[in-house]
């Protein structure tokens, strides 16, 4: 199982390095960079949601969402 870590507005992914230090089982640990799933496309919520979306459904298996701010709407969407 993988569990995701989302950013908010204004972060980065490095924002969860500090929780993921705490955490076992790291390699089972995704804290993408929402800008990057973007990948050149217009920053809006609809495009974010919908490159978010396709980025959990490339995932093998079940995943875990935790989000804060921006990264919280995302997983709770």
């Amino acid at each position: 199982m993988k569990n995701i870590f989302i950013h908010g507005s204004g972060h980065k992914s490095a924002s969860w390095n500090k929780t993921v230090s705490y955490m076992e089982n790291n390699e089972n640990i995704l804290c993408p960079n929402l800008s990057s799933i973007l990948n050149g496309k217009e920053a809006n919520y609809h495009n974010l949601y919908s490159l978010f979306a396709e980025y959990c459904n490339n995932n093998d298996g079940q995943i875990n969402l935790c989000g804060i701010s921006l990264g919280g709407i995302l997983a709770f969407n």
